[in-house]
């Protein structure tokens, strides 16, 4: 099942188009026709395969591929695929999320650390969700770069006043951050 996975993974990935200026249609086809091959690329059957396939030339397997078929596993996986993958496969070709929720959460995690967080400190996850935003709608390495190369006090003092800016942008209430409540290596944890 993981191999399955992966397979798809790296075909959504290497159809993806970069820009809005590709033909769609013509890559929307392409990555349609890879994703109907990933399950008999998977299990051994390599006819089907493009040139850059690396297994192309090898024999197929004649232990793993017909007893799937015969089975009717191998019908019930290309099924599924062509149900979930191949009628999405419109906006797979993007190979981006367009979830709002998602992406949110995600810039969270990637600055906050993740899962690990305690949310039994003040206000910390309101905290790194805000700067998420901000690092989100500004470019991230000039915020988190400019906080993590300087230490002293001034420069902590100016990053939490555009963490104040930004909750007063995003309509939140602004709570007293100063940088004597807030413990600066605690913040990138």
């Amino acid at each position: 099942m993981m191999r399955l996975i992966k397979g798809a993974r790296n075909v959504i990935k290497g159809n993806s188009v970069k820009n809005y200026n590709e033909p769609q249609k013509k890559a929307v086809l392409n990555l349609i026709e890879n994703l109907r091959n990933v399950p008999n690329h998977v299990f051994g059957e390599h006819n089907k395969c493009k040139e850059t396939c690396e297994r192309k030339n090898l024999e197929p397997d004649k232990i793993v591929y017909p007893l799937m078929r015969s089975s009717g596993l191998l019908h019930a996986i290309e099924s599924e695929i062509g149900r979930i993958l191949v009628a999405c496969s419109n906006t797979l070709i993007w190979n981006a999320t367009n979830n709002p929720a998602e992406n949110y959460m995600s810039q969270v995690c990637k600055l906050s650390g993740g899962k690990r967080i305690d949310f039994s400190k003040s206000s910390g996850f309101k905290h790194r969700s805000t700067i998420a935003v901000l690092e989100f709608q500004s470019p991230a390495q000039q915020c988190c770069g400019r906080f993590r190369l300087h230490s002293s006090l001034d420069e902590l003092k100016t990053f939490h006043t555009s963490i104040h800016q930004g909750l007063y942008a995003l309509g939140q209430e602004e709570t007293s951050v100063t940088s004597k409540n807030i413990d600066r290596t605690k913040l990138y944890e």
